[in-house]
């Protein structure tokens, strides 16, 4: 879920390893992750995060993509691409 705030702090990053506090310092990372699943951590986080971005925008403007679109910076067309790839209907969001 989206925060109220611009920033993205260590435990939004990490929030499937575990209590922040219980969390390696750095320089104490090696064996905790391999690379192979560092990635894969990275990858649902951002797949995450833009389908609840998405959702979120097109919540905001009840469901209207041209408007969605303006709002994100995006081309309608490539805003379509990426509600589809997340299977989410603009439909079910007008009001």
């Amino acid at each position: 879920m989206l925060r109220n705030s611009n920033t993205v702090g260590f435990a939004d990053i990490v929030f499937g390893l575990g209590n922040p506090g219980d969390m390696p310092i750095a320089g104490d990372w090696d064996g905790v992750l391999d690379h192979s699943n560092l990635r894969s951590l990275i990858e649902n986080a951002k797949q995450d995060f833009e389908r609840e971005y998405l959702v979120q925008l097109v919540e905001l403007t009840g469901g209207n993509v041209s408007q969605a679109a303006k709002l994100s910076g995006k081309h309608r067309a490539d805003l379509y691409e990426l509600l589809k790839k997340h299977d989410i209907d603009p439909q079910n969001y007008r009001k």
